[in-house]
């Protein structure tokens, strides 16, 4: 478990959920890019609750181990979604060339 700090509230989350959003907040950073990522995690009075954590260049995100032997939320589907975006901004598909359309003969003529 870790903490994550964002707008100065802790917020207890699985190790896998915090590690990455870090690396995704940092992979739109380095794109000059933002996105908000909702994920579930515990307060500071233990409650489950739905953060939501708008993440830009500017973003001051902290993370922190914690000794806590409890399980946290199912993030599950949120961090394979956040890996596969952050790997996507920091090894982008490599783009081809379109191929240029075959011209029309029609297309051109002048009608009279």
């Amino acid at each position: 478990m870790k903490h994550i700090v964002y707008a100065e509230k802790p917020h207890l989350m699985g190790d896998d959920a915090a590690d990455a959003l870090m690396e995704y907040a940092r992979a739109l950073a380095d794109a000059g890019r933002s996105d908000v990522v909702t994920l579930r995690a515990l307060d500071e009075r233990g409650s489950v609750v739905d953060v939501a954590f708008l993440l830009n260049p500017g973003t001051l995100l902290l993370t922190q181990t914690t000794n806590s032997e409890i399980d946290g939320p199912d993030n599950s589907s949120v961090v394979e979604e956040l890996v596969r975006l952050a790997s996507r901004l920091t090894h982008p598909p490599e783009t081809q060339p379109e191929e240029a359309p075959e011209p029309q003969a029609d297309r051109w003529e002048t009608r009279q």
